[in-house]
């Protein structure tokens, strides 16, 4: 008979799942993306490069505007818990707490850098901006909606089938683009955001742990016997 599962077990068991060693160099190159946009970021004036890249979003239609709002609500906080829930919904406990822990952490984060670094939005750093529905006030570097959409979209990955892997990959690139778009950030704020969510989400998945038989898209791993080993 098998032993009974229970949520507990499925929180502290190890087995199905494995630490990627790759994981730390995502946690590096993260880091090095924050650190590398804040060296160009000036908090009194922006680059032409970046004025130039910022244009090209800021100046879409603005009848685009519904569509965009609404999935760039993948990158708000109140996404951390629905992803949550639907985690738990789907019995994926380890992920469900692996999605908390990077989304939350990653949203503190956030803040504490724009204390570090301040940079004004680009209502306040230039002229004509297209502000839809947002101020011109308030800090704008790193993009927060950035950081956790890069944060869960990392941690979802490695949880997904891989049919679905791209899915959120494909929201938090947009979710970028969008908080571009509607005039709340520059394009150094939202590379600097995901940049801080990828570490975010990749320490999540190294300490957490990730399914072995979605580690890979390979054989999965053998017991001694032959069996395979079951996922989480």
């Amino acid at each position: 008979m098998k032993p009974r599962v229970t949520i507990w077990t499925s929180i502290v068991s190890g087995r199905g799942i494995c630490r990627r060693p790759g994981d730390l160099g995502w946690i590096v190159g993260g880091i090095g993306v924050l650190w590398a946009s804040t060296l160009f970021v000036d908090a009194e004036a922006v680059g032409g490069l970046e004025v130039t890249v910022f244009g090209l979003a800021n100046d879409l239609p603005g009848s685009l505007y519904r569509p965009i709002w609404l999935l760039m609500q993948g990158g708000t906080f109140i996404t951390i818990p629905l992803v949550a829930v639907a985690a738990l919904l789907a019995r994926r406990v380890r992920l469900a707490c692996e999605v908390v822990v990077a989304g939350v952490g990653v949203w503190i984060l956030a803040k504490l850098v724009k204390d570090i670094a301040p940079r004004a939005r680009p209502g306040g750093l230039l002229d004509g901006v297209e502000l839809r529905g947002i101020g011109s006030g308030g800090r704008g570097f790193p993009s927060g909606h950035a950081a956790v959409a890069g944060a869960l979209a990392f941690v979802l990955f490695a949880f997904l089938p891989r049919g679905w892997r791209w899915v959120p990959v494909g929201l938090g690139i947009v979710v970028c683009v969008a908080r571009v778009y509607v005039g709340a950030h520059l394009p150094l704020d939202v590379v600097g955001g995901a940049g801080l969510g990828v570490a975010a989400g990749a320490l999540a998945t190294l300490v957490g742990g990730v399914p072995t038989r979605e580690a890979g898209d390979r054989q999965p791993m053998r017991s001694p016997s032959g069996e395979p080993d079951g996922g989480s």
